[in-house]
């Protein structure tokens, strides 16, 4: 039976047919100082404090709206399990969505995420300059050539980056040798990179990066430490930690992580949601 694969992070924006509504008090607009037309109109990123360990950012640029985060820790102490399709993150992206206020404190009626149902493919010109050194002459001509890049546009959502994780139970006490072990071996045409701590191996390259880490000593460095500070050490949310601590050196948990970035989902036919099956995750994971 294989692990059960959730969601730990993940980037979406949406282009939407006609201009958003404010949900900040500045606005960044460009203009061109020739013709005097506006260019864009952009906003600074709004951050929803979605628990004690992680928050939603949400930018409004023109027509785009951005939205960047980690939907299975909203409303959560911890993220040790989290949701698995995408269709249940953008259910929470959606209800911070519905409730967003703005600076002051006034409801901001903000679209909401939604499934492509077409793509569209336009063409833009872009020039390309060769030089060539002119036969039997000391200077050099100029060519320029007239091409076309393709632009593909969507009607719905569109994710540019998602992290794919499974927690594994190697047991208690065999973690450092089970992440050493990792560091031997290579993802992809990358070698692994074991951390001087010995707690975290890592596999960096340009379209994903891969990780594994013992859980158990993650919680105790990063969560703990904030839910001391904030509620005090006698607290529910503090005992609650230190039970998952427990239970995690119980079972010698290791988390795996895998980030698909913006070039990869291009790649794999995996960006535009709606248009593509999501069950391809859980073979690349």
């Amino acid at each position: 039976q294989q692990p059960r694969m959730f969601i730990d992070y993940l980037s979406v924006e949406q282009v939407y047919p006609f201009d958003l509504p404010k949900i900040a008090d500045i606005t960044i607009e460009r203009y061109c100082s020739r013709t005097g037309e506006r260019l864009s109109t952009s906003q600074p990123r709004v951050k929803y404090e979605g628990s004690h360990s992680t928050s939603i950012s949400i930018r409004v640029d023109g027509r785009k709206l951005i939205i960047q985060g980690n939907p299975s820790a909203v409303d959560r102490l911890d993220n040790l399990f989290g949701y698995q399709t995408v269709e249940q993150c953008v259910a929470v992206y959606n209800r911070i969505l519905a409730n967003l206020r703005d600076e002051a404190g006034n409801p901001v009626h903000m679209p909401m995420l939604s499934k492509c149902t077409r793509l569209e493919f336009m063409q833009a010109p872009a020039s390309r300059v060769v030089r060539k050194k002119r036969e039997g002459a000391s200077g050099t001509i100029q060519t320029v050539e007239t091409t076309h890049r393709h632009t593909t546009v969507g009607d719905g959502m569109r994710i540019t980056r998602i992290d794919l994780t499974t927690n594994r139970a190697v047991g208690q006490g065999n973690e450092l040798q089970y992440v050493s072990s990792l560091s031997t071996q290579r993802a992809g045409y990358k070698p692994g990179h074991l951390y001087e701590d010995g707690c975290t191996v890592d596999w960096p390259a340009r379209d994903q990066y891969r990780k594994a880490y013992i859980k158990a000593k993650a919680i105790a460095k990063f969560l703990l430490p904030k839910a001391r500070r904030n509620f005090g050490d006698d607290s529910p949310e503090v005992k609650y930690l230190r039970d998952l601590i427990a239970y995690c050196d119980a079972n010698g948990v290791v988390r795996m992580e895998q980030e698909l970035k913006r070039e990869y989902l291009l790649r794999e036919g995996l960006c535009w949601w709606g248009l593509f099956d999501e069950s391809k995750f859980q073979t690349i994971h």
